[in-house]
């Protein structure tokens, strides 16, 4: 697992207003332990990557950083920069890049 993978869901968990509490109850799983995977301290198993795929309906190749197309979502880009991670949607082809970096 990259350490990409710990940001991704980190955004994930963000853009769809989670908190590491009740991630970690969907999950089954201690807040720590999300909190250590955001961090890039511990790293997630298979088939809770399965799992973490299925809740945010993207694929375990996007969880781990091996490709930029989420699986089911279209139109949608998650952009990662080191600990600033946000999502832009459709209007951000009407963004500047100067907006985007905003």
């Amino acid at each position: 697992m990259s350490s990409s993978t710990g940001k991704i869901l980190r955004c994930l968990r963000r853009k769809n207003g989670l908190t590491q509490k009740e991630l970690a109850e969907k999950l089954n799983k201690a807040e720590s332990t999300i909190s250590m995977w955001e961090r890039g301290d511990r790293e997630i198993d298979q088939e809770t990557l399965v799992l973490i795929a299925d809740l945010f309906n993207v694929s375990v190749d996007f969880l781990i950083g091996r490709t930029e197309n989420h699986g089911e979502t279209k139109g949608e880009t998650l952009i990662i920069e080191d600990d600033f991670s946000f999502a832009l949607y459709d209007m951000s082809k009407d963004l500047t890049e100067a907006q985007k970096r905003d």
